[in-house]
């Protein structure tokens, strides 16, 4: 049996220019390796590797301050975006968005706890309180809660139907 230690120890960078160094190699395709930060990422190709298709899921690389983070939760299933992700990265994009900003002025000064920043905290919260049987699309609320608020955390937001939503905006206005 042929052993593979003479690839354990090699650099690679991802697409973002961020390094990781393979600390197991069991054959091609069964990988792993370690980014600068710790983060260590498992079971992928060598091919992936070599390639610089490894992301480090703790890097912020949505509106510069979310992250996927550790844990079960997935962005994807079967290459779609899943429900939970959509209304994270829309949650984030109001806060942190300077161009949405630009269409969308009231949410300027708009902020998201830190512990929502890491996509497995907010994901959990989202399927303990999502309602999936609903028979209508669920929007995510920062401020029926609390009139005016302007921080989206797990003690202010809730899900609420758009006519809800809606009603809610116009008595404000």
């Amino acid at each position: 049996m042929q052993m593979f230690t003479n690839k354990i120890g090699l650099t690679f960078k991802n697409k973002n220019e961020e390094p990781y160094t393979i600390i197991e190699y069991i054959n091609n395709k069964n990988v792993s390796v370690e980014f600068k930060d710790g983060t260590k990422v498992y079971n992928k190709t060598f091919e992936m590797v070599r390639k610089g298709y490894i992301k480090n899921p703790n890097t912020r690389s949505v509106y510069g301050v979310g992250f996927i983070g550790e844990g079960s939760y997935k962005s994807r299933t079967n290459s779609i975006h899943n429900k939970n992700y959509i209304c994270w990265k829309s949650m984030l994009q109001r806060c942190y968005s300077k161009a949405y900003h630009k269409h969308k002025p009231t949410y300027i000064g708009c902020t998201v706890v830190k512990e929502w920043h890491n996509f497995q905290n907010f994901a959990k919260w989202f399927e303990e309180n999502y309602d999936y049987s609903s028979k209508e699309n669920l929007q995510l609320d920062k401020d029926i809660l609390i009139k005016g608020n302007k921080v989206y955390s797990p003690e202010t937001c809730c899900f609420v139907t758009n006519s809800v939503n809606n009603a809610s905006k116009n008595k404000s206005n």
